[in-house]
């Protein structure tokens, strides 16, 4: 797997969208992936758009999941100049700052536009690591893949089980902790419901949890698409401490961002995921 990723990153970005096109193509109308989930949740989510509108917004996002699905394994070989390029981070001294006036923070993003992108992109422009949190993939080959691109610039890809163990650890040293918290949290665990898209959602926890425990500021990444195979990332302060227990600010917040990102930009979302289970 390592070696056919490899091989496939030396391919220039612009033969990489050539690819995409037929790939998004191919994911639609041939294997029709997700097809009516994409459908329904988008027809749900905007009920006010006519059927054409939300046609359009079906296959934009198809050609966005492809286009991302490649982008990223290009970022196994990517230079650094390349990256930095291609997602450029607007404010950087928003976080430079941050580092002077807190122990670590919380970045808090979504599975927006090309979110893999935006780790090595962010990782490479700052002057400190971004570690991420990851469910490790089933397949050991394309784990170790994605651990690889995540890491490339100084960052350390994180599991899942062993994030708020690790936070607590590092609590010496600044770090920045990156995470997605707009999938669908398993119905076992604990979980906190928001009118989202005018649907009753509900939304993880983990980052609130966390933040509540280290008392660190949390950061929202807003990524947009300013054209194929280039992205901004500009943050803002989500939250910061206190953070008391009867209330849930950092999760509404965080998803009162999530909401008019997605609104702005609905294409970019990544709608193929089930949000809506129960």
């Amino acid at each position: 797997m390592k070696i056919l990723v490899s091989l496939f990153s030396l391919l220039p970005v612009w033969f990489i969208h050539v690819l995409a096109s037929v790939m998004a193509f191919v994911l639609q109308y041939l294997v029709r992936y997700r097809l009516r989930v994409v459908k329904e949740q988008i027809s749900d989510c905007f009920p006010e758009k006519s059927e054409q509108e939300r046609s359009r917004i079906v296959r934009a996002f198809y050609q966005n999941l492809a286009d991302i699905t490649l982008e990223s394994l290009k970022g196994y070989r990517l230079s650094p100049k390349g990256i930095s390029a291609r997602l450029v981070v607007t404010n950087p001294e928003v976080l430079e700052q941050a580092r002077e006036q807190y122990k670590s923070v919380l970045l808090m993003a979504a599975h927006h536009a090309n979110w893999e992108w935006m780790l090595q992109g962010m990782s490479k422009q700052l002057s400190f690591p971004i570690d991420c949190v990851y469910k490790p993939l089933s397949n050991q080959g394309m784990d170790e893949v994605m651990r690889h691109i995540r890491s490339r610039f100084g960052g350390e890809p994180i599991p899942k089980n062993d994030f708020l163990m690790t936070v607590m650890k590092r609590r010496a040293e600044f770090r920045a902790y990156a995470m997605n918290a707009d999938q669908l949290p398993l119905i076992s665990n604990d979980k906190h419901w928001i009118t989202f898209l005018g649907r009753d959602t509900a939304f993880q926890i983990g980052a609130e949890t966390i933040a509540r425990l280290t008392k660190y500021p949390a950061y929202f990444l807003e990524i947009k698409r300013k054209r194929r195979g280039y992205y901004e990332v500009t943050a803002h302060l989500l939250t910061e401490a206190p953070y008391p227990k009867e209330e849930w600010k950092l999760t509404e917040a965080y998803a009162a961002a999530v909401e008019r990102m997605g609104k702005e930009n609905p294409q970019d979302w990544l709608w193929s995921h089930k949000r809506w289970k129960y």
